[in-house]
């Protein structure tokens, strides 16, 4: 496997993600969280790499290679949880962003690294979207055994999914056999995001839609990522976009209020802001339609 390919497709990954997001509703500066996650994803690689070089744990890498693997998986996953509280990290799907993000980083510096494993920038990208997208779960079950359960989960993993890596690697010997498997494992864990999120956001924004602050296509086409982009929300891109926003700003905020059993004021009147904000954009908007 050339070190070219092993940097090139997590960075391909990355782009990908940047693009679609920045095509759906964020705006460039709303990019800078998954930046970050990106950054700390490559220094916490690199500090995993640079850990399987010291002299106590230099023989346990040697004899065993899927321990440098777990050291990698480790540090993905460590920099998804240090950014999973992050405010822009709304829905499931942007948690499933992030961890592709920071595992997107950890594969970069893996690939410079030089590696005598080149499999090991497979562990880095694939444990991150994994991750990420099992913390994107913790949105369908908000409370603190969920939050444990899906963490417990998440740790025991990480030894499993680099022997599995490490074993697939021996086993086909061919490099885009290993990177078609890693972009199989990638797009389904994106899969499950979108699931999750679709989940999460429907039934918020159909509660909305009996409320009257908004018509029955938004619930269907706002909980939907792939929906979000048609153009029945606006003809202009940065009309759409901005309604787009709105609405899941708003399923995300009622989320994430029915998630902590109780009362939160500073999150119950950011929810009263955009209810407003969303019953007069849809009302004008409905008023132009008919006129």
């Amino acid at each position: 496997m050339s070190q070219g390919l092993s940097m090139g497709l997590p960075m391909v990954f990355f782009l990908l993600v940047l693009l679609l997001c920045l095509w759906e509703r964020r705006e460039t500066r709303d990019l800078g969280f998954l930046w970050l996650g990106w950054a700390c994803g490559g220094i916490l690689g690199g500090a995993a790499l640079g850990a399987g070089r010291v002299p106590l744990l230099a023989p346990l890498v040697s004899r065993w290679p899927w321990a440098g693997g777990a050291l990698v998986s480790l540090a993905a996953l460590a920099g998804l949880w240090l950014f999973a509280r992050w405010p822009r990290v709304e829905t499931p799907l942007d948690a499933t962003w992030m961890g592709l993000a920071v595992g997107s980083g950890v594969g970069v510096v893996a690939g410079l690294g030089g590696l005598s494993e080149p499999w090991l920038p497979v562990v880095g990208l694939t444990a991150g979207v994994v991750f990420g997208s099992l913390l994107g779960m913790t949105w369908l079950w908000p409370f603190l055994g969920g939050k444990l359960a899906i963490g417990v989960l998440s740790l025991a993993l990480v030894v499993p999914w680099a022997w599995g890596w490490a074993a697939v690697f021996v086993a086909v010997e061919e490099a885009w056999v290993l990177w078609l498997l890693a972009t199989s494992v990638v797009l389904l864990a994106l899969a499950c995001g979108l699931w999750a999120e679709a989940r999460v956001l429907f039934p918020q924004l159909l509660e909305e839609v009996g409320f009257g602050l908004m018509p029955p296509w938004v619930a269907e086409k706002g909980a939907r990522f792939w929906r979000r982009f048609s153009r029945r929300w606006a003809a202009r891109r940065d009309e759409r976009q901005a309604m787009v926003r709105l609405v899941v700003r708003l399923a995300a905020c009622k989320a994430y209020l029915a998630g902590k059993g109780k009362h939160h004021s500073t999150a119950a009147v950011e929810l009263g802001r955009l209810r407003e904000r969303a019953r007069r954009l849809f009302t004008e908007t409905e008023a132009g339609i008919e006129s």
